[in-house]
């Protein structure tokens, strides 16, 4: 069988099976998903093909309260960096006004090209290593 990234015609319904199946288990209704959030899944390439597409929906049906629709923000950092790389060029930032909003995602995206070291991180953005930890809480990086 060919990779989940070879097959991101199934996404959509792999993504709707397993938020249906984890409402189930959670005896609630499904999640509602973005556009956004469901297009930020479909390209992403997923590594680990179809078992990680799960637990990143079981995670985000855990994670999400059951009355907000799943959004590109409730998603793992690596999938939002995705979702701003494919965005293309000509399309905004996501909430670009929003100042707080650019801040993580400047965060996570350092984070990310640092490989989760948070020292280098700090370093990169010129910020004191304690104030990186207090703004990974903030923002639930």
């Amino acid at each position: 069988m060919p990779p989940l990234s070879a097959r991101r015609g199934d996404v959509p319904l792999l993504t709707r099976f397993f938020l249906q199946h984890f409402a189930a288990k959670l005896r609630r209704r499904p999640l509602e998903i973005t556009p956004e959030a469901l297009l930020a899944l479909e390209n992403y390439p997923w590594p680990g093909n179809v078992r990680e597409l799960k637990n990143v929906l079981e995670r985000a049906s855990i994670l999400t309260p059951p009355d907000q629709p799943l959004t590109v923000d409730d998603l793992p950092v690596e999938l939002q960096l995705a979702a701003l790389n494919s965005a293309g060029p000509d399309a905004p930032p996501l909430d670009e006004r929003n100042l707080r909003s650019a801040e993580k995602q400047h965060i996570q995206r350092v984070l990310l090209e640092e490989h989760g070291n948070k020292t280098e991180t700090a370093r990169v953005l010129g910020i004191a290593l304690t104030t990186l930890y207090r703004k990974i809480q903030d923002y639930g990086l």
